[in-house]
């Protein structure tokens, strides 16, 4: 959807991250050193910019209607949100298979990005993205102990291009059409399935 040559630049490896910070909705973007605070509005300007990309999004010719205010296409936003949706399901399959010893269900459903009420589960560390989880099939015999897995590369930076261009358009289409935002979860709404 988007011309990924004039996005803010990053390096994956060079990311770092704070996992003791445990602020409401910090996550790894949100730390300083990263410099991504410019990054958050690039998707959302860049559907502004072109006309290609704003005219689904709008209903008429123009979008513009007889009290002045922009009449968003709710069809075409409730589309781009099932194929999100379906984009969630891929990466579900992504993170199961390729990370190492493949999580439950449960810890797959419940995987956060972002500081909930609950630490998230999701973290950088020395340019890996690391998934921590609380459940190993030998937890009887070694005790309970978080057992981390990592994403091979190319499963990272697909997740962490996700994060930064993706998360904030869709956080824009659903308060256009007044849904609650993403909360974190990453596969899921609330750690329930979706």
């Amino acid at each position: 959807m988007f011309d990924l040559h004039a996005a803010p630049r990053f390096k994956t490896e060079h990311l770092v991250d704070n996992p003791s910070k445990l602020a409401l909705n910090f996550y790894f973007l949100d730390d300083p050193r990263n410099n991504f605070q410019l990054a958050d509005w690039w998707s959302i300007n860049q559907v502004q910019a072109d006309r290609l990309l704003v005219d689904p999004l709008l209903l008429g010719d123009t979008g513009i209607h007889n009290n002045d205010c922009i009449q968003l296409n709710k069809k075409s936003l409730r589309a781009y949100l099932a194929f999100h949706q379906r984009f969630l399901s891929l990466l579900a399959v992504l993170f199961y298979l390729t990370a190492g010893l493949p999580p439950r269900r449960e810890e797959l459903v419940g995987l956060t990005w972002r500081n909930r009420d609950i630490a998230r589960n999701v973290y950088i560390s020395d340019g890996l993205v690391t998934i921590i989880t609380g459940y190993d099939k030998s937890q009887r015999r070694v005790g309970n102990r978080p057992v981390a897995r990592f994403l091979p590369h190319a499963v990272r930076d697909l997740f962490i291009r996700y994060l930064i261009y993706v998360t904030p358009f869709v956080q824009w289409v659903k308060f256009s059409l007044g849904e609650p935002g993403l909360q974190g979860y990453l596969f899921s709404r609330g750690g329930a399935t979706p």
